[in-house]
C-alpha cells in the first residue's frame, strides 16, 4: 500500500463499458505522465472505478514514481512480459498453460477501496538491474515481433485482457513517432488523449499523428475495424501572459478543429477554441518539482479540478461526479483547523496572563473571568482534537456551516459554563483546571449536538414531518 488516503466515502461504484485510453505526447516534458497519474487517482478514488495504468514509455519509464513506488519495488512489467512471451513461444515447454501468457500477473496493486474502486500499475519493466533493463528494451525488435512472432495478435490479446482487468486502462505512451508509440496510439486504445504545450513543434507533431488516426485508409485501423476517439489536453498553461495564451489557443484550434468537430464536443463546448481553453491544465509551480500528485494534495485543487472536463469526455456515459469536492473540503478543513488552533493559543496566553498577574485578588469578577476564559479554552481544545476525525460524508458547504456553528456556540457556552464554575466554587488552585474540563465536556456535547442537527437524514425526516403536519392542518 502507498501513502494515499482512499477512505473517502461509501458511494456505489460506477458501471461503464470498459475502455483503453492512451496518453500520447509528441514531445517530452509536457506533463503527460503527471496528467495521467492524477486522472488515474481521481477515477479510482472519487469515481470508484477499477483503474489499470500501464507504463509503455519503455525508453524513459517513471510512472511508478507518481504512486510512491521505488524502482527496486516495481517488479516485472511490459518489456519483461514481451521478452518472456518470446522465450515461451520460441522454446515451448511441456505443461505450458494459457495463463502463462497473460499479463495480469505483472500488475502491482497501489490501493483498493472497500465498496468499489482500485488502482493498479503495470510498470515498464523490472528496474533492479538498470543495464539488464536497458538491454532488453534496446534489443527488442518491434518489426520482427510483428512479422515473426504474431505481434498483432499478441497486442490484440493484451487489449482484451486490459478490458477484462479494469473499467478503465490508461496507457502512458512513448513520445514522438516510433513503433512503440504506434502500438499505443493505433492498435490498443479506444481513446487517444493528446497532451501538449503551446509551441509549434508540439502542435505540428500532434496534428500529424491525429491526421493518421483519423485517416479512413489507415491500413492498421482498417485491419482492426476500430478508430480511436481523439481528445486534446493542453498542459502547463501559464496565465501570466494572457494575450499570448489566447493567440496560441486560436492557433491550436485552427490546427485541431477538424478533429474536434464531434457531437460530444459541440454539445459541451460549441467550438474547438472554447474546448481547448476549458479543458487545459494550468501551470502550478509547486508541482514542477518531484512527483507529488495534485489529486492527492490540498495544494493542487486548481490543477486537479482542471482534469475534470477531460474525465467527463472520457467517461461520457457516466453522470457528473463531484470528485473535486474532497480536495475542496481538505483545504477548507485545514484553514478552519488553523483558526481554531490560533484561537486556542491566544486564549491560553490570555488565561496565563490573568493567572500570573493575579490582580484583584479575591474579587469575584476576576474569578468569573478566569473561569469563563478557561471554559472557552476547554471547548476549543475539544474542537481541535475532535475535528481531526471529522466525518467526510457530508458536503463541504454543510461541513463549514457545521464547524463555524459549533465554534460559535461552543465559545459562548464555554464562557458561560466556565463562569458558572467560578460562581459556584470558592476560589481555589483547581478553579482553572475544573473550568477547562467543564468547557471540554461542553465542547464535545456541542460538536455531537450540531452534527446531529446537520444530519441530512434527520433534516429530510424533519421536513417530511413538517410537510405532513402542514397538509393535515389544511385539511
Amino acid at each position: 500500500m502507498s501513502r494515499f488516503d482512499t477512505n473517502q466515502d461509501n458511494s456505489k461504484p460506477q458501471e461503464i463499458a470498459p475502455r483503453v485510453i492512451t496518453f500520447y505526447s509528441y514531445k517530452g516534458g509536457v506533463g503527460r505522465s503527471m496528467a495521467m497519474a492524477n486522472i488515474a487517482m481521481l477515477l479510482a478514488r472519487d469515481y470508484k472505478l477499477n483503474v489499470l495504468t500501464v507504463d509503455w514509455d519503455l525508453e524513459a519509464p517513471g510512472l511508478h514514481r507518481y504512486f510512491d513506488i521505488r524502482d527496486e519495488a516495481l517488479g516485472k512489467g511490459v518489456i519483461d512480459y514481451l521478452d518472456n512471451y518470446k522465450q515461451l513461444v520460441g522454446t515451448p515447454k511441456t505443461g505450458l498453460k494459457p495463463e502463462d501468457l497473460l499479463i495480469k500477473g505483472y500488475a502491482h496493486t497501489i490501493f483498493e477501496i472497500d465498496g468499489g474502486g482500485s488502482l493498479k500499475l503495470i510498470g515498464a519493466g523490472s528496474q533492479n538491474t538498470k543495464s539488464e533493463y536497458i538491454n532488453k528494451v534496446r534489443s527488442f525488435d518491434w518489426e520482427d515481433f510483428y512479422r515473426g512472432w504474431n505481434g498483432a495478435q499478441v497486442i490484440e490479446g493484451l487489449r482484451h485482457e486490459f478490458l477484462e482487468m479494469a473499467d478503465v486502462t490508461l496507457i502512458d505512451s512513448r513520445t514522438g513517432i516510433t513503433d512503440v508509440g504506434g502500438v499505443c496510439t493505433v492498435q490498443l486504445p479506444d481513446i487517444v488523449v493528446f497532451v501538449f504545450v503551446f509551441n509549434n513543434q508540439n502542435l505540428a507533431g500532434i496534428e500529424q499523428i491525429a491526421a493518421e488516426l483519423s485517416d479512413p485508409n489507415n491500413p492498421t485501423l482498417k485491419a482492426i475495424h476500430r478508430t480511436p476517439e481523439l481528445l486534446f489536453l493542453p498542459c502547463r498553461k501559464e496565465l501570466s501572459e494572457l494575450g499570448r495564451l489566447r493567440e496560441w489557443e486560436v492557433s491550436a484550434a485552427n490546427k485541431f478543429r477538424k478533429f474536434c468537430d464531434t457531437p460530444k464536443i459541440r454539445e459541451l463546448y460549441r467550438d474547438a477554441e472554447t474546448y481547448l481553453r476549458k479543458t487545459s491544465v494550468p501551470y502550478v509551480p509547486y508541482f514542477a518539482y518531484g512527483e507529488e500528485l495534485a489529486a492527492d494534495s490540498d495544494k493542487g485543487i486548481e490543477m486537479a479540478e482542471a482534469f475534470e472536463p477531460l474525465i467527463g469526455l472520457m467517461l461520457g456515459d457516466l453522470p457528473k461526479q463531484s470528485g473535486i469536492e474532497n480536495l475542496l473540503w481538505m483545504s477548507a478543513r485545514r484553514r478552519m483547523f488553523s483558526v481554531v488552533r490560533v484561537l486556542a493559543m491566544l486564549t491560553a496566553i490570555l488565561l496565563s496572563v490573568l493567572v500570573i498577574a493575579n490582580f484583584g485578588v479575591g474579587a469575584k469578577w476576576v474569578l468569573l473571568l478566569k473561569a469563563g476564559i478557561a471554559g472557552i479554552l476547554g471547548a476549543l481544545l475539544a474542537f481541535v482534537f475532535g475535528f481531526q476525525k471529522f466525518p467526510e460524508e457530508y458536503s463541504s458547504k454543510r461541513n463549514r456551516i457545521y464547524v463555524l456553528t459549533s465554534l460559535l456556540i461552543g465559545s459562548i457556552g464555554g464562557y458561560l459554563v466556565g463562569g458558572g464554575v467560578g460562581w459556584l466554587l470558592p476560589a481555589s488552585r483547581y478553579l482553572v483546571i475544573i473550568s477547562i474540563a467543564v468547557g471540554w465536556v461542553w465542547g464535545v456535547f456541542v460538536k455531537v449536538f450540531v452534527r446531529f442537527l446537520s444530519d441530512p437524514v434527520l433534516i429530510a425526516a424533519f421536513n417530511k414531518g413538517r410537510e405532513e403536519t402542514r397538509k393535515r392542518s389544511k385539511n
